[in-house]
């Protein structure tokens, strides 16, 4: 059973070897270094502000200084470090262009689960006991992040909406995508696991590590959704591009709230240009 379960996994014997010890030491090693510089960091911002936990444009520095220290920052030093012999980067579409129309077809198919990823929001809510120590962690997780939530997302003026957009959007984007599917899927793929279950495994630790029991399933999804498009393309910026507007979608929605109904209309039109897409690429082959 247990051969069984390890063949089911993995594609190969190889995952014990030295180089994926080194290669797991090294990735622990960097991101643990940049978590010493990012509390560094954090002992330091606050000076700069007069009241850093309710001075919006201060939150958002802190959190785009968290983002490039702990995910930007790892994850570019390890495309180098875990670059194998004769390789420029270890993932090696970084430096490839997107092309506009794959960047279309992300934007689309972000726009097309909104509703589904609500859905399971509301699900994954049911899920939740009405009493006992998961449902106090759920509430307490679901405080914290409201009350961040009230003082960042609101977006009263263009300089709101213009660092909101860089750092709650693209800078958040960028740096989840290059960390988690860049090099954790890539590490995960490279020691030998199958496709499917290097997707699983990163997703699921992508979840678990936001803290918020009440959005993990919603989250889980979208880290499969998120996985399977550098599966399967190769190309790391496209869940880049699909990972930045469902941050832009967050941001909309948070400031211009969108009943149910409309979400799944929009849905629905946003999967109609995905098919429409789609066809036009089989009509010209």
């Amino acid at each position: 059973m247990g051969l069984d379960l390890f063949q089911l996994m993995y594609k190969d014997s190889n995952t014990g070897s030295r180089s994926a010890a080194r290669d797991l030491l090294m990735i622990v090693t960097v991101w643990l270094s940049c978590f010493v510089a990012e509390v560094a960091c954090e002992a330091v911002l606050p000076r700069l502000f007069a009241d850093v936990m309710s001075d919006a444009m201060a939150l958002r520095c802190m959190n785009g200084v968290r983002v490039v220290v702990l995910l930007v920052l790892p994850a570019l030093l390890l495309n180098k470090m875990l670059a194998g012999a004769g390789d420029a980067n270890f993932v090696p579409s970084i430096v490839r262009p997107l092309m506009p129309a794959v960047m279309l077809t992300g934007i689309l198919a972000t726009v097309a689960l909104v509703p589904v990823v609500t859905s399971l929001s509301l699900f994954n809510h049911l899920l939740l006991p009405q009493s006992g120590w998961l449902h106090d962690m759920a509430a307490s997780q679901d405080a914290s992040v409201n009350a961040y939530y009230a003082i960042v997302m609101p977006s009263l003026s263009p300089a709101d909406w213009v660092v909101n957009i860089a750092v709650v959007a693209i800078l958040a984007g960028v740096g989840e995508e290059l960390f988690f599917r860049g090099i954790l899927q890539g590490f995960a793929l490279r020691c030998g696991m199958r496709g499917w279950v290097a997707v699983l495994v990163v997703a699921l630790f992508f979840s678990l590590v936001h803290f918020q029991v009440s959005e993990f399933v919603p989250r889980l999804a979208m880290g499969l959704v998120l996985g399977y498009a550098y599966l399967l393309s190769g190309h790391i910026w496209l869940p880049v591009v699909m990972h930045i507007a469902n941050n832009v979608v967050a941001l909309l929605t948070y400031n211009y709230p969108l009943a149910f109904g409309w979400q799944w209309l929009v849905g629905i039109v946003a999967g109609a240009g995905l098919i429409a897409i789609a066809l036009l690429r089989k009509h010209k082959k």
